[in-house]
């Protein structure tokens, strides 16, 4: 009798092995967001300069304002958001309904600006 629970026991782990090892896996991080869709040209009105760009560089984003700029690093939190190694800027890009960037607002020392993307 005790062999036939034993067998029974082992007959139904392994069924139940064979089935924890075909479930799905399910992915749980974000997927990088394209940064292509972010270059461009961004045109202000109220800022010492008219325009500010954003490139890519060895496949990291880079902005040039006015002469001066670097490498923006994406918010972890937050889709659309940019912020400078230092931190002292914060670029959130907007989306028009069809989901393409159209505009780019800047907060810099507590002033916030906004830019218009420029057709490519």
């Amino acid at each position: 009798m005790k062999k036939i629970l034993l067998l029974l026991f082992l007959a139904s782990a392994s069924v139940f092995t064979v089935k924890a090892k075909s479930l799905p896996v399910v992915a749980t991080h974000k997927i990088a967001p394209d940064l292509s869709e972010y270059v461009g040209k961004y045109k202000f009105e109220e800022l010492p300069f008219e325009f500010i760009e954003f490139k890519l560089t060895d496949g990291k984003l880079v902005v040039d304002a006015g002469g001066q700029g670097g490498e923006v690093k994406k918010d972890a939190e937050k889709d659309d958001i940019f912020a400078t190694e230092d931190g002292n800027a914060k670029f959130t890009f907007k989306r028009n309904d069809e989901k393409k960037i159209v505009k780019v607002t800047l907060e810099y020392q507590g002033m916030t600006f906004e830019g218009t993307k420029l057709q490519q």
